[in-house]
């Protein structure tokens, strides 16, 4: 009978013993799973974040392409800071346009704000020659393809034509400002 008590002994311990690995087992595989799962989740997180930032940089890349021709026609509206005379001679040359006299004084150039990098030519321009010159010249300022700013506007008579022999000349002053754009 002792036997038979042993043996039951033997296979009820034996039985706890698997009934205690398997669960250990079990516990430590759960464990090791539900890890997995964890990180599976956050790669997927992961990859998804860099599908759309990859996605949102293509857009970005697409939309720089497509404004290329924009960029150069706004760049086209300010006078490089370095090369403030390209404004000064397209405002001259107003002069061969209009068939007036074109005269700039006080020129300057201000340097623009480190900030927002846009500065300005300004000077005052003294406008002589009949009605006709004078409003053709002052309407050729006004489309100068630059960015800019009239000011103080004032016309004025110099000397009456006589009736039939000569036009009357006239005078036309005003400041104006043309935007500089400084390099990056």
């Amino acid at each position: 009978m002792m036997k038979k008590h042993s043996i039951q002994s033997t296979v009820v311990a034996f039985s706890v013993l698997a009934f205690l690995v398997s669960t250990g087992l079990y516990a430590y595989m759960y464990g090791t799973t539900a890890d997995l799962v964890k990180e599976t989740l956050d790669a997927r997180k992961l990859v998804m974040a860099s599908q759309a930032a990859r996605a949102q940089g293509k857009e970005v890349v697409r939309l720089y392409e497509d404004s290329s021709s924009k960029r150069e026609q706004l760049l086209s509206f300010f006078v490089p800071a370095e090369n403030a005379v390209d404004a000064i001679l397209a405002m001259e040359s107003i002069e061969d346009d209009s068939g007036s006299s074109v005269e700039l004084s006080s020129i300057k150039s201000s340097p623009g704000d480190v900030k927002d990098r846009i500065g300005k030519v300004t000077s005052v321009v003294m406008v002589k020659g009949e009605w006709r010159q004078v409003m053709k010249a002052l309407e050729l300022f006004e489309t100068l393809s630059y960015q800019k700013s009239i000011k103080n506007v004032s016309i004025g008579l110099i000397e009456a034509g006589e009736t039939g022999k000569s036009a009357s000349r006239w005078s036309l002053t005003f400041d104006i400002s043309i935007a500089t754009l400084q390099k990056i």
